[in-house]
């Protein structure tokens, strides 16, 4: 009964992301917010790069919302691992922040919501808890995707 109950439930919101024509898939990452994709398609074009794969390792679905706690973005899953992930991006943030900035946060909650990765605060880099604006030079994109940093 439990694989039946994951599976009906993995096969809902496969259903619902995949046969809604407002939503665009880019590479297992969904989302309707046109401003988004561009980020969305450079996250997965590094990922390609670093990791060697263009897809998500999970259904992640993003959006625009109000987070739970006091922040720029965060990244929900359920107690249930093989079901889909959800970013929520303030908005008033993403208005009034540049591309830079776009660029980190969203790579901060894809290194949650796709990597697993968790805050990281002994070296300055992207799963800093605070976005900081830092320059995303090679050598810290890299450090993100290779020691989740």
């Amino acid at each position: 009964m439990k694989y039946f109950l994951k599976f009906a439930v993995h096969t809902y919101f496969i259903l619902i992301f995949t046969s809604c024509s407002t939503f665009s898939r880019i590479s297992g990452i969904y989302t309707d917010i046109e401003t988004f994709r561009p980020y969305i398609t450079e996250y997965i074009n590094l990922k390609q790069i670093y990791l060697g794969t263009d897809k998500a390792y999970y259904a992640i679905d993003i959006i625009y919302g109000t987070p739970e706690f006091p922040t720029v973005g965060q990244c929900y899953r359920t107690s249930d691992p093989d079901l889909s992930r959800q970013v929520i991006i303030n908005a008033q943030f993403w208005a009034n922040s540049n591309d830079n900035e776009r660029l980190e946060l969203l790579l901060h909650e894809l290194g949650h919501c796709d990597l697993n990765f968790s805050h990281q605060e002994e070296r300055v880099g992207i799963m800093n808890a605070k976005l900081k604006n830092k320059e995303l030079t090679d050598t810290v994109i890299k450090d993100f995707f290779l020691e989740g940093i």
